[in-house]
């Protein structure tokens, strides 16, 4: 190795990987102390620093702040009733607005509607400029 390039392309990517654990505390939170990508993780990003990996990992452990990830049904679309009932008069009956997933699906499709209106407008009026 040369002196400019300390570690190997695997060594920079597993020590980026762990700072990125820090930078990010879902990420943290998803692959962080307890996991065994943790473990792996640490033990490489030492080895790339010649550091001892028990030494590092405990390092590591008090920079993060893991936060957690919300569940994809905790995530999902909230659409208000007057939204809702304007779907139901537009939906095709194939969708179940029951189903969190159907209902997702239908916010997402007039979303992209609503996008494509607005791309076609904002193009006319840019056509109008020239």
């Amino acid at each position: 190795m040369s002196a400019a390039q300390p570690f190997s392309r695997a060594g920079q990517a597993v020590v980026h990987l762990v700072q990125r654990l820090q930078a990010d505390p879902r990420l943290a939170y998803l692959i962080g102390p307890g996991s065994e990508s943790f473990e792996l993780l640490t033990a490489a990003a030492a080895d790339a620093l010649s550091i001892e990996a028990d030494v590092y990992r405990e390092r590591v452990m008090g920079w993060l702040a893991p936060q957690p990830v919300p569940a994809i049904g905790k995530a999902a679309a909230v659409i208000d009733p007057e939204l809702l009932a304007r779907i139901e008069a537009y939906d095709d009956k194939v969708h179940d607005v029951d189903s969190q997933d159907d209902l997702n699906m239908l916010a997402n499709h007039f979303i992209r509607r609503g996008l494509d209106v607005a791309e076609a407008e904002r193009d006319t009026q840019t056509e109008e400029l020239f």
